[in-house]
């Protein structure tokens, strides 16, 4: 399922761009649309670990506007890929900040975002190939690589633990083993026992990694190296 939220206060747009929206995944399978007049309201659902994989937002708007709620996003949700709407040219730069996926001037949303939305979409189509299988054997689930923040284990332990962005699941695996099955760039060995998602990386301080669920990795400058040359790879071939 690939969720796409749309967010406008003023109801007249927010109806038009959900039209076009539809109008636009009506060949398309597992879509689910969601609209919202107010940023409070999506960032509810965000704190909740609502999936947000597209989000439309307009960027003028009361209370929290949506260079703020992008900010707010990126931080909690670093996968979900953002569309800004607004009326204001000059607002293009303050996109950037919040590394939005595109800035759609409001007078040309009819033109450009059906073709934007089809790019994204098979974006998050091919995204969501990549998967694990974890749980207990009663309770397997589909995870997304994108939804792992970390995996842990601890000298001696014998289950890894996946920290994703909905719960923690454990698995009777190595960390070695799990790199090599996953096989992404997303993920390096950030220290002893613990392997984290580039894509989860708030900030890096210091000899500190902090992860967008507020785990912080403390680990030795040669492990940083690592994980900082992995950082400007990845992020430089997406």
């Amino acid at each position: 399922m690939i969720n796409i939220s749309i967010l406008d206060d003023e109801k007249i747009i927010l109806d038009m761009v959900e039209t076009l929206v539809r109008t636009t995944c009506n060949q398309r399978n597992d879509i689910c649309i969601k609209t919202y007049t107010s940023a409070k309201d999506l960032l509810v659902d965000m704190e909740a670990n609502v999936r947000f994989d597209i989000v439309i937002s307009d960027i003028e708007m009361p209370e929290v506007n949506g260079i703020e709620l992008g900010r707010r996003l990126k931080e909690k949700c670093p996968s979900a890929h953002l569309i800004y709407l607004t009326s204001y040219a000059e607002y293009a730069a303050e996109s950037y900040i919040v590394a939005a996926y595109q800035y759609v001037m409001k007078s040309d949303v009819t033109k450009r975002l059906p073709t934007i939305i089809n790019e994204l979409l098979d974006k998050v189509e091919k995204e969501h190939k990549d998967y694990l299988i974890l749980g207990t054997a009663d309770d397997r689930k589909k995870v997304l690589h994108s939804d792992i923040i970390c995996i842990v284990k601890e000298k001696g332990a014998k289950y890894a633990e996946y920290v994703t962005i909905e719960e923690r699941l454990r698995e009777r695996d190595s960390l070695e083993n799990i790199l090599e099955t996953i096989n992404s760039p997303m993920f390096v060995m950030a220290d002893r026992g613990i392997v984290v998602n580039l894509k989860h990386i708030k900030r890096i301080a210091g000899n500190v990694i902090y992860l967008t669920d507020g785990t912080k990795v403390a680990t030795s400058r040669r492990r940083l190296t690592v994980v900082k040359e992995a950082l400007n790879n990845y992020w430089g071939c997406i």
